[in-house]
């Protein structure tokens, strides 16, 4: 009765019907929420330009064949390390920020591999597509601070609003960036 009276008073894990005007400024303003939110942007920049992968990948220099087989690794390594990232927070209470902050470090690494190797160096820089597969944990962790640190609905509303328009636009500035590499490659 004592937690369901505590989280009914800070309006965390309950829902309301009402739409609360205040709270909807309370989002826009709130360091926090910004802060995820453009957290969220800058994830999404890495992840819009895997859409193109396969086309990343043939323009490494393989084979319509191998890039299809080279492509597989990329969905795997995405399922392991969102695991591994979900099983970090069990294991490590309180340490959300950290898992999602080391599951941010291959993605960095795979984009200097991608960037900054020799064109030659297929094999190199293909590893650096697969290191690419972190970003989802970092996204997945963003989600479950909104879930559990933002009271009031109409601001927890407002808050996943901000996020996803943010990992939206940032789906579609990512896209941009693999397009511009390859033209100024060929």
């Amino acid at each position: 009765m004592v937690a369901i009276q505590r989280v009914i008073e800070n309006k965390t894990g309950t829902k309301s019907r009402t739409f609360v005007k205040s709270q909807v400024w309370e989002a826009f303003t709130d360091p926090m929420i910004l802060l995820l939110a453009l957290i969220s942007f800058v994830n999404a920049l890495a992840s819009g330009g895997l859409s193109f992968g396969s086309i990343i990948i043939k323009g490494f220099g393989f084979t319509p064949l191998q890039t299809a087989l080279m492509n597989m690794p990329l969905s795997f390594l995405q399922a392991v390390f969102t695991l591994l990232g979900g099983w970090a927070q069990t294991k490590l209470p309180n340490a959300r920020l950290i898992v999602a902050s080391v599951a941010m470090i291959p993605p960095i690494i795979g984009t200097v591999l991608i960037n900054q190797l020799e064109l030659d160096n297929k094999w190199g820089r293909l590893v650096g597509v697969w290191l690419l597969a972190g970003y989802p944990t970092g996204f997945m962790v963003l989600l479950g601070l909104l879930a559990t640190n933002v009271a009031g609905s109409t601001k927890r509303s407002y808050a996943s609003g901000m996020v996803f328009v943010m990992y939206c636009v940032g789906q579609i500035v990512g896209v941009f960036y693999p397009l511009f590499l390859l033209l100024s490659y060929n």
